[in-house]
């Protein structure tokens, strides 16, 4: 019996001390949005901005979120929209029908890995579409593409790249129609970032840690094992 202990302890230290330190801990990282007015030129005209209906004085305001910071998986706000108008709702204003430019504007979004301060810039190009007036709202927003000088681009709502060790994906923008210009909450864009480390591992240096379970299946199998056979050969002796 204590030669079975003996064989059982490195297991039972296993499981009371060894499956916190696998842990994976979560990454953080900084996120700067703006919406820029003239796709051309992304790198200036970045703050809040404002898009002119076509037939009218009414405008579509964008605004120019703060910094923020994240750890882990997380959505993130890009840009929060209001309606300003003084159209009867009879004759509402356009934006985007009648000239498809007026309704184009990029998000541009400068991803920072928090460990390593190495960064990345992405502009997601998109285009409001539709009617609003002083009582009501109906516009929609749909993406037109991405670029970026680093990582790869999937699709016109889709980046994904590698800052520092780790690997970032940002994608799957989510749009809230604004309401009319009365209306307290504004509309808004937000979209979902994921990271992970890029070998995959939790503490580094190649290789893919093993799960806790595992690790203590295996070291249970081992003493078990071990206990069998110690009492195989006992039993041979006597």
């Amino acid at each position: 019996m204590k030669r079975f202990l003996t064989l059982l302890a490195p297991t039972l230290i296993l499981l009371f001390c060894g499956g916190p330190s696998a842990r994976a801990d979560k990454i953080p990282y900084l996120y700067n949005f703006s919406p820029v007015l003239d796709p051309d030129h992304p790198t200036g005209g970045t703050g809040p901005i404002s898009l002119s209906s076509a037939d009218g004085t009414g405008t579509v305001l964008l605004t120019d979120e703060p910094k923020g910071s994240a750890t882990g998986n997380s959505d993130i706000v890009a840009t929060n929209i209001n309606v300003s108008s003084l159209a009867d709702p009879n004759t509402p204003e356009h934006i985007g029908s009648t000239n498809a430019a007026d309704g184009d504007y990029t998000l541009k979004l400068v991803l920072t890995d928090k460990k390593s301060s190495t960064s990345a810039t992405i502009f997601f190009k998109a285009r409001l579409n539709g009617d609003f007036s002083s009582q009501s709202a109906n516009i929609n927003n749909s993406f037109l593409g991405a670029t970026a000088l680093t990582g790869t681009i999937q699709g016109p709502t889709t980046w994904t790249g590698v800052l520092g060790a780790n690997t970032y994906t940002v994608s799957t923008p989510s749009y809230a129609n604004p309401g009319p210009p009365s209306a307290s909450n504004k509309g808004s864009i937000s979209f979902h970032v994921a990271v992970k480390p890029t070998d995959d591992t939790v503490h580094g240096g190649g290789g893919t840690t093993p799960e806790p379970s595992s690790m203590l299946l295996s070291c249970l199998g081992l003493s078990f094992l071990g206990a069998a056979s110690w009492r195989k050969r006992r039993a041979k002796v006597a």
